[in-house]
């Protein structure tokens, strides 16, 4: 996940303002010396909530070469650190360096953890499935349900035994280990021509779906981005938008007394709507006089060509037609967004080194390999073809800068995270899961943190 960067230059009359893609801390670059960066020492994870397989593993790191960093564990006493801390269950860690006599400030980082859980699926000839649930990790009891209840200590306990699936059920999962978190994590199996039949243990809100339809993909002013915004915030969103089809240089906004932080908050809402233009890539500069706090004018930093664009434009478009004709013929909209879902799990590869294209929709739909961005405009770009309103969003996933979606299937919006349900197997493989399918924002913190520009719609309930 790439961060925003900001530079300045000044100039007489204009001063220009560049800012680069995406979420996360925002740095300033500017002509100036800097004494010595204070003495600290930081942790590679922050502190938050994890769903591992094993350990946690952090290394620490101190701002200034030579330094040496101490820690305590849950409050041990303190020791010098010498290659990592292994934090295998729920954790209080301290940490503070010393350097020719001076300690830095201790920082103290929390970590919850929660076990992970995966599902392994056969298909049965005789049209059922069998399924069964794995936790790699040692001590664990896992316990589910069947009927779309949130599993407890008092629901059935899973004993390495399968479960047959004979028609389209929803299995839901705890882990519960001592002294880490329980989280739960469900999945759904289709069997063909039956629907899930459930008795709850405790009411389930159901409301009419409405079928999705007609493709929002060029209606920008039906995104929810754009609808958070105010009337001269969208006239501003509007130019951005054309000015990308035109692939144009700069957009003149001096009518419309915007002032730099709104058009952030513009640009990232336009961005973050529209997943069509595939030559954004390096975020957004603006124009403004010295002291006086508007914008003149913003241009967009492509991080392709027009051309680079139009010679792939073709192989886009057919493969993204395919797999949107394929998800039409499901009958319904769990089902079609589900296909898009599996689509990209199935032909992407996460790659974090390489050029522009592997942050944007192409990424998975012509290369077969993307980052977290490339994942979530894919699906975003699939969804809206449908008639899906969806989104991106940013923040951290574990702890590290990340992109994910929210989309809206009936009257309600859910978190789908393409990125983490494709997870990088130790030895090869691949692996299609559905852990952030279609979930809460409840669920969804257990690992991820929202930092949008905008505000994010509410997500209730898991599906």
């Amino acid at each position: 996940m790439k961060k925003r960067f900001i530079s300045m230059l000044l100039g007489a009359v204009l001063a220009l303002g560049v800012f680069s893609p995406s979420a996360g801390q925002i740095f300033g670059a500017a002509n100036t010396a800097y004494a010595e960066e204070a003495l600290s020492v930081k942790a590679n994870f922050k502190s938050g909530k994890y769903t591992i397989s094993g350990m946690l593993k952090v290394k620490l790191t101190a701002s200034q070469s030579g330094a040496k960093i101490y820690y305590s564990q849950n409050g041990a006493a303190f020791r010098e650190y010498t290659d990592r801390v292994n934090i295998v269950k729920n954790s209080t860690l301290q940490v503070y360096a010393v350097k020719n006599g001076v300690k830095s400030e201790t920082v103290t980082y929390n970590y919850k953890l929660s076990p992970n859980i995966t599902f392994i699926t056969r298909d049965n000839a005789n049209g059922t499935k069998t399924v069964w649930l794995n936790c790699a990790m040692s001590g664990v009891k896992l316990y589910y349900t069947t009927d779309g209840s949130t599993p407890t200590q008092q629901s059935a306990l899973y004993k390495n035994n399968a479960i047959t699936i004979t028609k389209t059920t929803v299995i839901k999962a705890i882990g519960v280990k001592s002294s880490w978190e329980t989280r739960s994590v469900l999945k759904r199996f289709e069997i063909a021509g039956t629907v899930q039949e459930t008795t709850p243990s405790k009411p389930v809100e159901t409301e009419p779906e409405t079928q999705a339809s007609a493709s929002v993909l060029d209606n920008y002013t039906s995104k929810w981005y754009y609808n958070q915004l105010s009337a001269t915030q969208k006239k501003a969103y509007a130019r951005l938008c054309d000015l990308a089809k035109n692939v144009g240089s700069e957009t003149s906004l001096s009518d419309l007394n915007i002032t730099f932080e709104e058009l952030n908050r513009i640009y990232w809402a336009f961005d973050y709507d529209n997943p069509q233009f595939l030559e954004l890539g390096n975020g957004y500069g603006y124009s403004y006089y010295p002291g006086y706090n508007k914008v003149v004018s913003a241009k967009i930093s492509y991080g392709r060509s027009k051309n680079a664009v139009a010679s792939i434009k073709t192989s886009f478009l057919n493969t993204a037609n395919k797999v949107i004709a394929e998800a039409s013929k499901k009958t319904s909209d769990y089902d079609k967004l589900l296909y898009i879902h599996d689509w990209i799990v199935n032909n992407t590869r996460y790659n974090a080194n390489g050029p522009a294209y592997k942050s944007e929709a192409d990424g998975p739909i012509v290369y077969g390999e993307a980052l977290c961005e490339g994942y979530s405009k894919a699906f975003m770009y699939l969804a809206q073809s449908l008639g899906f309103q969806c989104i991106c969003v940013v923040g951290t996933g574990n702890g590290g800068d990340h992109m994910w979606n929210m989309v809206k299937l009936g009257n309600n919006w859910y978190h789908v995270d393409v990125t983490f349900d494709d997870p990088i197997v130790s030895g090869g493989g691949s692996v299609c899961r559905h852990d952030y399918f279609l979930v809460s924002t409840s669920t969804i913190s257990y690992d991820h943190r929202i930092d949008n520009p905008v505000a994010v719609p509410s997500a209730t309930k898991d599906y």
